[in-house]
């Protein structure tokens, strides 16, 4: 019965992204769109591992509380770990083109 929900509703979220997607890109802050495509290979990366470490640390027994932590805390800590990680492969890049010249 899980089913008959959650696929309509998966088709109607993906739908409804990709109508609205341009009017909410208009909308949201250009700075924080590329912060976040530039991070967004290193969040790719460690996401998983800070969330487990994350949960590792601290886990509240609450579901709403779990979400609002890993929300609040695990994911931005990912962002920035993934920001970090992709700005010092592209400084490794720079100084390895310019030691080659």
């Amino acid at each position: 019965t899980g089913v008959l929900i959650i696929v309509p509703l998966t088709l109607v979220s993906a739908l409804s992204m990709m109508v609205f997607s341009d009017r909410l890109a208009d909308r949201l802050h250009r700075l924080s769109i590329s912060v976040l495509a530039f991070a967004s290979f290193g969040l790719y990366l460690v996401h998983r591992l800070v969330f487990k470490a994350a949960i590792a640390v601290f886990f509240p027994a609450d579901g709403w509380m779990q979400v609002v932590y890993l929300v609040l805390v695990a994911l931005p800590l990912s962002v920035l770990l993934g920001y970090g990680l992709q700005r010092g492969y592209d400084r490794l890049l720079e100084a390895w083109d310019a030691r080659a010249c």
